[in-house]
Formats: structure tokens, sequence, C-alpha cells
């Protein structure tokens, strides 16, 4: 009896240490690459992942094991260091699904961070003076004198002639861009807005006249032209913001807007009303009585069944491009 006792107790024990074993927090280590903005590898760093103090090695790098159960770490670095983090935004970095994969962290140094930010200002100013009107004395005497303080201080901290010329490239690219991006989505909820107005008052008149199914028609057309000109063109004017706003933040407001207006304003409901624009043409054709009332009930319960959420959908967006396009546009002058 004491035999199969203890082989029980020791069965048990064996068990439990498993059982021990496996709630022990199980851990993943992780790879992490830091580059100043120039790309390159910032070696010897003291960098905080998680609270946890890490130095990178020759290359850069930085091998760390989490808990399994966080998903995000916070880097942060000692306000001693002449670097700033630059990405992630508000040092929050997403682990990613395969530990194998690396994740970027950028950093800057601070003095370089100070420099362009003058040199930003500067431009702006200088850019002001271009356009200031000859007889408004008092307002370019003022601008004037804001730029010798600038200049003072360019001066004192060595502001270099390169990141004069940077500043002025971002301000041409932001000059250039604005006009074209902005148009794009101002044109893109204007013509959503009518596609929605074309389907709530002129379907009825589209599907017994010609010449008004034809002017419903020509709405759509004109919405899918430009539906398909951001669509094509999101990629590099997503660039130019990264490029010439020098924002990830901004790349990243622009990204949200894009999948909204892209997929749940035209996925979800324009696409649909597309569509139905073949049935009304259909309906109009139809010489059967009985099956014009059936395909007519049918064009009426999908029209009404998404014009709602188009127009809700619409308001929202509008809202969204409205405040992008006043950020973007109050960037252009570096104040």
């Amino acid at each position: 009896m004491n035999y199969f006792l203890n082989i029980s107790a020791r069965y048990f024990l064996y068990i439990g240490l498993l059982i021990s074993n496996k709630c022990v927090a199980q851990t993943t280590e992780y790879r992490f690459s830091v580059k100043n903005e120039n790309a390159k590898p910032v070696k010897n760093l003291f960098i905080f992942l998680n609270g946890e103090q890490v130095k990178t090695n020759e290359a850069g790098l930085i091998f760390i094991s989490f808990n399994n159960t966080i998903h995000q770490v916070d880097v942060s670095l000692d306000s001693s260091v002449k670097y700033s983090i630059v990405s992630p935004i508000n040092g929050i970095l997403n682990l990613p699904l395969n530990p194998k994969d690396i994740s970027y962290i950028t950093v800057t140094d601070k003095s370089n961070t100070d420099n362009q930010n003058l040199a930003n200002k500067i431009v702006g100013l200088q850019k002001k003076l271009d356009k200031l009107s000859n007889d408004n004395t008092a307002e370019r005497l003022n601008l004037n004198k804001q730029l010798i303080e600038l200049l003072k201080q360019g001066k004192k901290n060595k502001l270099s002639e390169s990141q004069l010329r940077t500043a002025r490239e971002l301000v041409a690219g932001r000059d250039s861009c604005f006009p074209i991006i902005s148009s794009t989505l101002n044109n893109y909820i204007s013509q959503a807005k009518d596609v929605h107005d074309a389907f709530k008052y002129m379907v009825s008149s589209a599907m017994e006249k010609q010449e008004a199914f034809t002017a419903m028609k020509k709405t759509v057309t004109i919405y899918n032209a430009t539906y398909q000109e951001w669509n094509e063109q999101k990629s590099n004017y997503e660039k130019s913001i990264r490029d010439f706003w020098q924002s990830t933040e901004l790349a990243l407001k622009y990204q949200n807007l894009t999948d909204y207006a892209l997929n749940e304003v035209h996925r979800t409901y324009i696409l649909g009303l597309n569509g139905l624009l073949e049935k009304i043409s259909l309906y109009g054709s139809e010489k059967n009585t009985k099956k014009r009332r059936e395909m007519k009930e049918q064009i009426l319960s999908a029209i009404n069944e998404n014009l709602p959420g188009l127009n809700s959908r619409n308001q929202v967006l509008g809202e969204k491009i409205n405040s992008f396009i006043q950020i973007l546009n109050s960037d252009i002058i570096i104040k």
C-alpha cells in the first residue's frame, strides 16, 4: 500500500511541478534597432524599454526578453542624454507578432532638432517677407526685427547653410504638394455628397426618364474618377507628407483619413450604390409591369438602406478632411 502511495505522491508532485512551471511567466526575446534620422545605427546608447535600462551594441541593436502577456513597450531616454526620440510617437511601440522581426526606434540629436527648428523659423519669416506688400511698412519692420534676432541666434548656434537649405526645400515641397492634396480631399468629399444627393433626390426621375438617369450616371462617373485618382495616389501623398512635413503623426492622420474614406465610405456604401445603376437601367427597359414593380421595390429598398449610413459617414469624413487640411495648411509657414 505504501509503495502505491509513494508512486502516487511522486506522480502528483511531478504534475504539480509541470503546472507550476507553466504558471511561471513565459518570455520571448525581441529585437530592436536604434537609428538616427539619417538611418545610421546609434551605438552604445542607454535606453529604457518598459522601465528597464538597456544599451545598444556596436550595430545599434538591442536584444531583450519580455513576458508573453506584454504587447506594447514604453520607450524613453534619460533627460541627460543628447538624443530625443523621434519615433515611436508618444514613446509607445507595439511588439511584432513575429519576435524575429526588428522593431525600429529613431532618435535625433537635440542640438540638430533645435537648429532645424530655428532654420524653419528663419525660412518661414523670409517667406512672409517675400509675400508682404511694400506698402505695409510697419509689418515689414516687425518681421525684419524678428528675422535679425533669429539670425543672431543662428550664428550663436552655428546654424549651417545645409540646415537652411533643408528648411527651404521642405517649405517648397509643402507649397507644391498642399494644393494637390487638399484639392483631392475636398473634391472627394464634395462628390461623395453629390452621390448621396443624386440617389436621394434623382432616383425616382432617373427610373422613368433617360435624361435624369444620364445626369445621375454622370454624377457617379465624376465621383469614380476622383476616387480612382486618390486611390492611385494615396501612397505618394503619404510619402510627401512624411518627406515635406517631417511628421510621422501627420502621416498617420492621413492614413486614418484615407482608410475611412476609401473603405468606410466608398467600399461600404458607395460601391453598392454604384451597382444599382445597372439595375435602374434594366428597370427602364423592362416591359413586364409586375417585374418592374418588383425591381423598383428592390432598388428603392437598397437605396433607403444605404443612404442614412452614407450621409452620416459623409458628415464625419467632411469634418476629418477640414481638420486635416487646416493642420496641413498651418504647418506650411512654420511659426
